[in-house]
């Protein structure tokens, strides 16, 4: 399944370049002082992702403490990306999750002038979900296999919800 993810992440990547990206990289509906700049990662273990990755022209991130859980891979992508003013991250086994459905997120996300948007079904938080950078620091500190979530927990007043137009967006395969 994570061809399928790669894929839509290089369609999520390309479609927000048309979005928010018009002549000469300047953007286009906000303040000609800002830019958005579309980069994207994938933080695997795995030899054969990162082959195939690296194949789309996907840039990658080792794991080198895989079993450190789900804040080890989030902390190397942030680190990464450390210069960045907000940070999406998305789980690779939602393979029922549109590109169309994350471009909104971001949307939503730039709209609000929140600094959380995720994505949710019943007002349930759920992946994608997108941090600004004052959230960094509190991601930085996260251990163990349970994400982002606990810092979204913390901060529900600064929390976005896009509501899922399907439930099954949100379902991941190692939950069946």
């Amino acid at each position: 399944m994570y061809l399928c993810s790669l894929e839509r992440l290089l369609e999520v990547q390309r479609k927000m370049k048309k979005v928010y990206l018009g002549p000469k990289e300047k953007a286009t509906g906000i303040d000609d002082k800002e830019k958005i700049i579309v980069a994207a990662a994938v933080v695997t273990q795995y030899e054969e992702i990162q082959k195939n990755a690296e194949s789309m022209g996907v840039q990658v991130i080792l794991n080198p403490h895989p079993a450190e859980g789900i804040a080890s891979s989030m902390k190397l992508g942030l680190a990464e990306f450390s210069d960045t003013d907000a940070c999406l991250f998305s789980v690779a086994d939602q393979p029922w999750l549109k590109a169309e459905t994350v471009i909104k997120l971001v949307k939503l996300f730039l709209d609000s002038g929140k600094g959380i948007a995720c994505l949710s079904e019943n007002g349930v938080p759920g992946n994608p979900c997108i941090f600004s950078r004052k959230y960094y620091p509190e991601l930085m500190e996260l251990t163990g296999d349970r994400g982002g979530k606990r810092v979204l927990n913390k901060h529900l007043e600064d929390t976005a919800f896009l509501e899922a137009e399907n439930s099954r967006e949100l379902r991941d395969l190692d939950c069946f």
